[in-house]
């Protein structure tokens, strides 16, 4: 969401970098003041909505929610791109929120694909009724009539608290008749529990983000919806990216250093460090998703497993860029002074 300030020969080096996490099917910083999907895909959502430059961190714009709503098509894979026809047995869906005023609706809509029912396999997250609370709900075809309406993560947490907080829940499912989802609260696993699969999650609705099915007034930034169910360290790691000063967040870049994780090899260059997979960490008295400072071997580490992660180092052209201005800098006085 934030601009990324990286030097030339940093954007030469990144070249190579790893592509979106395979699953991603859409991100919406909203930083260029429109519905546009930052993750390639082409999952463009339209409307006459308002941005506003009150975001998580002071820098680029957040969408504006105020009885409007942002639009995106069904949209199926093709090619190198990835649609939402994509999403079937596992979702994800992450976004910070700042809800200020709520507004009257009780179970007003942040964000659905399909406005649920009996029949449907839709997919809604609402304020839960009249609370500070969020929850999902999962409507999962009639085979199994009691996937119907099913409100899940409805345990009381403090979400709607008129600042930024960031929400991901999570829905996974294998065999059997049930899967289970996850919620997370600024990068912690706050509640888990399992829901009834039914015919899925698949449907050929609308994105809908805002205003749909209910009013509310407050700001939405950094939408992601994925096709896979994000592990805990995946989940944790936007938040503890997103809050760490050292490093410029951005979601599509958040993604990439998933897929770095996920194939274990290569390199991605970002903001003056290369990052790479690292194995054998003891991840003692640090969480799937933690970044911290190694003193010992001088890295940063983003935790993503018990034993592996991401290790993070100065980029050698960066103490050539700094000689090269230091000499730049000497010459240029020098032939001041004569």
């Amino acid at each position: 969401m934030n601009a990324i300030k990286i030097p030339l020969v940093a954007l030469l080096l990144s070249l190579a970098a790893p592509a979106l996490h395979a699953s991603v099917i859409a991100i919406y910083s909203f930083d260029a003041q429109n519905g546009n999907d930052a993750s390639g895909n082409n999952n463009h959502a339209t409307g006459s909505v308002t941005y506003s430059t009150s975001t998580p961190f002071g820098d680029g714009y957040a969408y504006s929610v105020n009885n409007n709503k942002l639009t995106a098509p069904h949209t199926t894979s093709s090619g190198s791109t990835t649609g939402f026809s994509d999403i079937s047995n596992n979702l994800s869906v992450s976004f910070w929120i700042n809800t200020g005023t709520t507004g009257n609706a009780d179970w007003f809509r942040i964000a659905r694909k399909g406005a649920g029912g009996t029949t449907s396999n839709h997919w809604i997250i609402n304020r839960n009724a009249g609370t500070a609370d969020t929850n999902i709900r999962i409507d999962s075809g009639e085979t199994n009539p009691t996937g119907y309406n099913q409100n899940l993560a409805q345990n009381a947490q403090n979400v709607l608290t008129n600042d930024w907080r960031l929400v991901t829940y999570t829905l996974s499912y294998s065999t059997g008749t049930t899967g289970t989802w996850t919620e997370y609260l600024d990068g912690a696993s706050v509640a888990t529990g399992s829901f009834i699969f039914g015919n899925g999650l698949a449907n050929t609705n609308a994105l809908e983000i805002g205003v749909s099915g209910g009013n509310w007034i407050g700001l939405m930034d950094d939408l992601g919806i994925w096709s896979n169910a994000l592990t805990a360290g995946e989940a944790r790691s936007i938040y503890t990216l997103a809050t760490n000063s050292l490093f410029n967040y951005d979601l599509e870049l958040v993604t990439q250093l998933h897929t770095l994780h996920t194939t274990t090899t290569g390199t991605l260059d970002l903001n003056g460090y290369t990052w790479s997979y690292t194995d054998s960490l003891s991840g003692s008295g640090f969480n799937p998703g933690d970044l911290y400072f190694d003193s010992i071997s001088s890295q940063w580490i983003l935790q993503m497993t018990a034993t592996t992660g991401l290790s993070a180092v100065p980029e050698p052209t960066r103490a050539v860029l700094l000689t090269l201005a230091l000499g730049s800098l000497f010459l240029r006085r020098r032939r001041q002074r004569h």
